[in-house]
């Protein structure tokens, strides 16, 4: 019986020592994936501020929590991180601020108790997180005044306690800082088109021209009724004569109404004599400065029809009638004298 209780003993410990030993299953360090703002390798700007996104995916065999909690360095020369985080990702405003989230199953940190030493910052991981799960650390420094090429944003992780010290993942993101932005995707290309210039609408407020006045209509003229000399009234329609053919005087002894002559319609009275070639009774003397009579009237038509005088036909011979006399002899070539006798009447009957 004692042989019994012996083996039943020692198959108990078996058991105790196999079931304890199935908690501890270690897997090597360093397992996990991260990326570094959505890639493996991101370029910044000498001296500028940026803020950076690591996301840590855990690996195959997790991470428990009393395993070393995982670890996240900033490269040498960017700014160091505050010692201890902000409460979340909203709250990292300013160079040196920091802090992290997880995200599936029962994965969870708490940024109360994770600090930073240096360049390293631990978040302590305070729900077992599985496989797949994600770790996202979230900063915000000035990148180096000089530049840097690629160097490792060193992300080190451990699954359990006993397992060794956390370690570097293989898949490690970097940084690189350059004299300007590096661009990893090729820009679209610009296009420079050269846009119309709208037509510019007319000005409304500028007030239209006043039309103009449109010209008053002349007044209808009353009709000339011409008729053949020595008519009263003309023989097609009976209208009565306003005027004759004749554009003469028509020189008539006193109490004639029409030339015997010609037939036409007395419009001049003369005294004496007969009418020259021209029509008119210049008589036969020498007519002068103070000459007055018929043949003085008749000069003073002759002047106003032959040219255009405007003279008073009073039979007086004063300065204006002589002064037109001397004119009109000059314009025919005789001697301008003031002094009417046969020269003048012979030139006057050739007009």
């Amino acid at each position: 019986m004692s042989n019994i209780k012996k083996v039943l003993s020692l198959v108990l410990v078996l058991v105790m020592v196999l079931g304890v030993s199935a908690t501890r299953v270690q897997a090597a360090t360093g397992e996990g994936t991260a990326t570094i703002n959505g890639g493996t390798n991101v370029s910044f700007k000498i001296s500028s501020s940026n803020t950076i996104t690591v996301v840590l995916t855990v690996g195959v065999t997790g991470i428990a929590i009393d395993a070393d909690s995982p670890t996240f360095t900033v490269p040498t020369g960017f700014t160091t991180p505050d010692a201890s985080p902000v409460a979340n990702a909203g709250l990292v405003v300013a160079d040196g601020n920091w802090s992290a989230t997880a995200a599936g199953g029962t994965c969870a940190v708490t940024m109360g108790s994770s600090s930073a030493t240096g360049q390293v910052m631990t978040v302590d991981v305070t729900g077992a997180c599985a496989t797949t799960n994600t770790i996202t650390l979230t900063y915000k420094g000035s990148a180096p005044s000089t530049t840097l090429s690629a160097t490792n944003f060193d992300v080190k992780t451990d699954d359990a306690i006993g397992g060794g010290a956390a370690a570097s993942i293989t898949t490690t993101p970097a940084h690189t800082v350059t004299a300007y932005h590096n661009i990893i995707q090729q820009p679209a290309q610009l296009v420079i088109t050269t846009i119309a210039t709208p037509a510019i609408p007319a000005d409304t407020s500028i007030t239209p021209a006043t039309p103009a006045t449109p010209a008053t209509p002349a007044t209808p003229t009353t009709p000339e009724v011409v008729c053949s000399p020595g008519q009263m009234f003309r023989a097609t329609d009976g209208a009565k004569c306003t005027s004759n053919t004749s554009s003469t005087q028509v020189f008539c002894p006193p109490g004639q109404m029409f030339n015997g002559t010609t037939g036409e319609r007395c419009n001049t009275v003369i005294n004496a004599g007969a009418p020259g070639a021209s029509g008119y009774t210049f008589g036969s003397g020498v007519i002068k400065l103070g000459t007055k009579g018929e043949a003085c009237r008749a000069w003073q038509h002759f002047f106003n029809d032959k040219a255009g005088a405007s003279l008073v036909a009073d039979g007086w011979c004063g300065k204006l009638t002589i002064a037109v006399a001397k004119a009109w002899q000059k314009s025919m070539g005789l001697v301008s004298d003031g002094l009417l006798g046969a020269m003048s009447r012979g030139k006057a009957n050739q007009q």
